[in-house]
């Protein structure tokens, strides 16, 4: 699986900047002769080792900019890096580089003051449909579906209130989505699902297993792939995959692990 898409905030670029440093370079092993058949997909498991590495680190970096920040606003970006490396022992290559200075302090900013404009939001949604980008539903003023304007990069986590960070969502979705940054901050690990035939309503997996899924597929849409070299920013292959939650096509009674599920999210074109 191809990790990569084109970013809007300074977040996704911290995050991203990271992945390409750190998360990329790591590599699963099996046995010796093993070519680790043994499990659902290979490639997308090395790909959840990678995004889990580099998401510990990216959320470890928006703590320490975020108590830098808070401790002294006007300081210089080197000194954000430098806060960085006595937490988290960072390569010195990466610390020496000076838009990664400027992004982890750009990050410590936006999560600290979470601004939000209500101008940008309007005009960001003004020709958006009515619906939620993750579960289809028709939005409303009043209860679970009640619209929302969801940051598709969290606005804790550095994703900034501009447009291409804007969309609509239901309030169910938005608020249960929370930090989830990619699929692989989902249950990976935990997923055993049935759907039931002696109780219906397992017909509709947990929701952070459905949200996760559809992160994999705004993930994948948002790619680079044959036929088209460059990436899409994270709105982009929302609007392309919207609703992004998918219906399981599953046998009934017959649990499922993971990345079973995950095989599901088919790339569009």
């Amino acid at each position: 699986m191809i990790t990569a898409w084109m970013p809007v905030t300074y977040g996704e670029e911290l995050f991203l900047n990271l992945y390409e440093e750190l998360g990329e370079h790591m590599r699963v092993t099996g046995p010796k002769g093993s070519q680790m058949e043994y499990l659902v997909n290979f490639p997308a498991f090395e790909t959840f080792a990678k995004l889990s590495a580099t998401c510990e680190v990216f959320l470890r970096c928006v703590r320490c900019a975020i108590d830098q920040y808070r401790q002294g606003s006007s300081a210089p970006a080197i000194r954000f890096a430098q806060a960085a490396r006595r937490e988290l022992d960072l390569p010195s290559q990466l610390l020496q580089n000076q838009k990664f200075a400027e992004r982890l302090k750009q990050v410590g900013r936006i999560a600290s003051e979470q601004h939000r404009d209500r101008t940008i939001e309007a005009n960001a949604t003004r020709n958006e449909p009515n619906q939620c980008y993750l579960c289809g539903e028709t939005l409303t003023k009043t209860g679970h579906s009640t619209r929302t304007i969801e940051h598709l990069w969290p606005l804790s986590l550095g994703g900034e209130t501009v447009e291409n960070n804007l969309i609509l969502a239901c309030n169910d979705c938005n608020s249960k989505r929370g930090h989830m940054m990619t699929w692989a901050c989902g249950p990976v690990h935990s997923t055993y699902y049935t759907y039931s035939s002696n109780n219906p309503k397992t017909k509709n997996p947990p929701a952070d297993l459905r949200l996760s899924l559809a992160l994999a597929r705004l993930m994948q849409a948002a790619a680079p792939m044959r036929g088209r070299r460059e990436p899409r920013t994270l709105k982009e292959a929302a609007q392309l995959v919207r609703p992004a939650i998918l219906d399981l096509d599953v046998q009934k009674d017959r649990p499922y692990v993971y990345f079973e599920l995950l095989q599901e999210m088919r790339e569009p074109a």
